[in-house]
């Protein structure tokens, strides 16, 4: 078989990235709509932020807590 480039149609596959693109962006504002403080320790707890710092605050509402401060929550 060898080494094979794909033989595509250009304007399918620009076509196919701008519907990615619309999607993801559907996506986001649904996300921008929807995301809370609680949902986003939630999540930082599923990706395994666990723990507590010195003062007995669970790790994962350290971390939102400042992302929240800086203005940064709704980009998850």
């Amino acid at each position: 078989m060898g080494n094979q480039l794909l033989v595509l149609d250009n304007e399918k596959v620009q076509k196919a990235r701008q519907l990615a693109q619309a999607i993801a962006q559907k996506v986001q504002e649904d996300i921008y709509r929807h995301t809370t403080v609680s949902v986003e320790r939630t999540v930082a707890r599923l990706f395994g932020i666990d723990g507590t710092n010195h003062e007995d605050i669970p790790l994962a509402n350290v971390v939102v807590d400042q992302v929240n401060r800086a203005g940064f929550l709704d980009r998850g």
